[in-house]
């Protein structure tokens, strides 16, 4: 399924919380995003995850991460 919205999903201000969750790997999708715009993002993703920077201050929605989904 895909949910529009006029923000993209993203965690990049959640990163403590995500590397709680012990994970072995995480998964950018983009379906609607122009390459260029992809590229921004994967970009500000590899400086908060990698390089241990702060996130740019780009808007994200969280979809469910902090409530959770049954």
């Amino acid at each position: 399924n895909i949910i529009y919205n006029s923000i993209p999903y993203g965690l990049p201000g959640e990163k403590d919380q995500v590397k709680k969750l012990n994970l072995h790997s995480l998964r950018l999708a983009f379906t609607i995003e122009e390459p260029e715009k992809a590229k921004a993002i994967l970009k500000e993703f590899r400086t908060v995850y990698q390089q241990n920077g702060k996130p740019s201050g780009r808007r994200y929605t969280k979809g469910h991460f902090k409530r959770g989904a049954e």
